[in-house]
């Protein structure tokens, strides 16, 4: 290493994307455009917004269940409270569109790698 050789560098996360793994029985509640929040587990506080860019066309095996991979955009002015780092992973939850309040209460959130 020579004097004045860069060391590293840090990346704007306003390109960052998060891979969502939501259940297949649960996809068909999902959109482009939604909005939701993800909680990553080194963060557990932390809500960054995210928003739905693009649903994956087939459903794929993970961890012992069938999930389809949804991309999401993160909100940039949340990151903030909660930098996040390569392989991280978290729970998030898409808010649904107009449901019933029972609907809602009954669902579990869904663990998801963030980046």
């Amino acid at each position: 290493m020579s004097r004045g050789q860069v060391l590293s560098e840090a990346a704007p996360l306003e390109g960052v994307e998060v891979n969502l793994l939501v259940p297949e029985q649960r996809i068909a509640e999902v959109t482009v455009g939604q909005a939701g929040w993800l909680a990553p587990a080194a963060y557990p506080g932390a809500r960054i917004g995210v928003v739905v860019e693009q649903i994956a066309p087939l459903a794929e095996p993970a961890s012992g269940r069938t999930v389809v991979r949804v991309r999401a955009r993160l909100d940039a002015e949340h990151l903030a409270a909660a930098p996040l780092k390569p392989g991280m992973e978290g729970l998030g939850r898409i808010v649904p569109g107009k449901t019933s309040l029972l609907a809602l209460l009954g669902r579990e959130p869904v663990r998801l790698p963030l980046l």
